[in-house]
């Protein structure tokens, strides 16, 4: 490349400098449609983040670029959706501002544009900000992809965000979207993360009273619900009722009902008991081998370790690393804190130099 005098400009050194240009066209856009829609009294996330960084005169007193019409060709041969779609991959906040950008100069992101948007603050945990793009999504006239809804409300389930995840699903009802089992499943999901296993039930009604048969998935996330609060009771009950579908329980359902037994702090019978039915049910099955995972094991470490029972704590978590499974660094810990809750430092040495190796 060579300037107008003749002088001679590398190649990755003009790259770079129209990186640079599109980046600080970018920032300023970015800023000043913030500011404006700020000053206009406009509700957004980004607006609020922006203006409490920036001042509103700063961004009026940035100079106008003289290149928009670049960008506008640009995005006529796809170059600007397909560096944003790019982006998402790499550097979500970079892609932010140039979804911003693009909706600043007048220019429609394609639906790809917003599906990677969505992903990428989903896949960062950015739950606000997965739902606002989602939102000028559905208000562009585009229907996320199953793939990129899905993502969305598993990161709301993972938070526990249930008011995200409600508002997801009445989006996607509104815009004439079917919802699915696994839909339901993680809204169950994202009640019971957030305590709240009564409305996980709500969920599970609405989804058979929608014509859905739940699967061995909304089983489990609802017997999961109920077992945050210790209630082993009704996780017996969810049990009953998911064989009564013909359904087979697997490794995750025994394990969330120990787990009832587990945080209820009173029954450790119950959840040797539920222990020792869930290895026959797996010996008996096909595809459980009778082997019991890790974190079913750890589900009954908890139980007796809480209960104060350290001899069979170590047991069964001795029993867990015989068959070839591995302890979670949660069951290490109780274990440990149960041994020096009861002055035990010579195992909690000994558990500490096995977790170690």
């Amino acid at each position: 490349m060579e300037t107008a005098r003749g002088l001679k400009i590398r190649a990755p050194l003009a790259a770079s400098l129209r990186r640079f240009a599109i980046t600080a066209l970018a920032l300023y856009t970015s800023v000043t449609w913030a500011s404006n829609n700020w000053a206009k009294g406009t509700n957004c996330v980004f607006c609020e983040s922006v203006s409490r960084t920036l001042p509103i005169s700063t961004a009026a007193s940035l100079p106008r670029p003289r290149f928009r019409h670049a960008l506008r060709a640009a995005d006529v041969e796809g170059k600007y959706d397909a560096k944003v779609q790019a982006l998402c991959q790499t550097d979500a906040p970079a892609a932010e501002q140039l979804m911003h950008a693009m909706l600043q100069l007048g220019l429609n992101p394609e639906r790809e544009s917003y599906d990677a948007m969505v992903r990428a603050q989903a896949r960062n945990s950015k739950c606000k900000q997965s739902m606002y793009w989602m939102k000028l999504m559905l208000r562009a006239g585009f229907m996320p992809a199953t793939t990129t809804f899905q993502q969305a409300m598993r990161a709301f389930a993972y938070r526990g965000v249930l008011s995200l995840a409600e508002e997801a699903y009445e989006g996607l009802v509104q815009a004439g979207g079917v919802p699915t089992p696994e839909v339901f499943t993680l809204l169950i999901s994202s009640c019971g993360r957030a305590g709240r296993a009564n409305k996980a039930e709500q969920w599970f009604n609405r989804l058979v009273d929608c014509g859905l048969q739940p699967n061995l998935q909304t089983y489990n996330a609802m017997i999961s619900a109920v077992a945050h609060k210790g209630d082993s009771d009704s996780a017996e009950g969810w049990l009953a009722r998911l064989r009564s579908d013909g359904l087979d329980p697997d490794q995750f359902t025994w394990g969330a009902l120990v787990n009832s037994y587990a945080n209820n702090q009173t029954d450790v019978t119950g959840a040797q008991h539920a222990f020792s039915r869930a290895q026959t049910a797996l010996l008996d099955s096909s595809g459980g081998g009778g082997v019991c995972s890790a974190e079913l094991y750890g589900a009954l470490v908890k139980a007796v370790a809480r209960k104060g029972d350290v001899a069979a704590a170590e047991q069964y978590m001795l029993e867990m690393m015989d068959g070839g499974s591995d302890p979670t660094l949660q069951t290490y810990s109780l274990l440990l804190r149960a041994c020096g809750t009861h002055g035990l430092l010579d195992r909690v040495e000994y558990w500490m130099r096995v977790m170690t190796d």
